[in-house]
């Protein structure tokens, strides 16, 4: 699937809505987790997208709270501070849209979907191009 025509460059300074080309989904905080949500859903959409020492990190405007991962990698929006562990790296992909990529130890792993006790969660996963969602930000 294509990126929307709403889809916009991540840059920082602004606030976005990230969408799943493939689902319609967004990255949500809802009720302290972090979940992919469809848009109408309740709790926070919105990500204010920061740089710190040229990684971006996206900050929910509402809990004042970077998204990150914890120990497992899982997704998680509960640092105070931009750190390693909130760092993210954007990449195009050639058919439109975008990975996010964490940085795990020297490598940059994908965003994607784990299954954990059969409930899909947002976490790092592999680090090939097949293995992550690709994106799309949406400017708000």
């Amino acid at each position: 699937m294509k990126p929307s025509s709403s889809s916009s460059v991540p840059w920082p300074g602004s606030t976005f809505i990230i969408r799943s080309i493939s689902s319609w989904q967004v990255i949500t905080l809802l009720d302290g987790q972090v979940v992919l949500a469809p848009p109408s859903s309740s709790g926070s959409t919105h990500w204010e997208c920061v740089e710190t020492k040229g990684w971006l990190g996206f900050r929910s405007p509402i809990s004042g709270k970077f998204l990150g991962h914890d120990t497992r990698g899982k997704l998680c929006c509960s640092a105070e501070r931009h750190q390693g562990w909130e760092n993210f790296c954007v990449r195009a992909t050639p058919e439109g849209g975008y990975v996010l990529l964490m940085t795990h130890f020297e490598r940059l792993r994908h965003v994607g979907i784990k299954i954990e006790q059969g409930v899909e969660k947002l976490a790092k996963i592999g680090d090939g191009a097949s293995d992550g969602i690709v994106w799309e930000f949406i400017r708000v």
